[in-house]
């Protein structure tokens, strides 16, 4: 898939371990919410951190 998506779009790779699941990002006004939970863990929020600035957002992890 990221081969087709690649054409298109650029394709940003999370390092190893890290996990982020959709469920637990909120988009809100200028900045991204983000829940840490068993899905979702600190590495991964601070995988969409710089994806998320490069938009002009603002990163907040709860």
């Amino acid at each position: 898939m990221a081969q087709y998506l690649s054409e298109d779009s650029d394709i940003l790779r999370m390092p190893e371990g890290a996990t982020l699941d959709g469920g637990d990002v909120v988009f809100f006004d200028d900045r991204y919410l983000i829940g840490l939970s068993t899905r979702t863990n600190q590495a991964g929020a601070d995988f969409l951190g710089p994806a998320g600035e490069v938009g002009g957002f603002r990163l907040r992890t709860y």
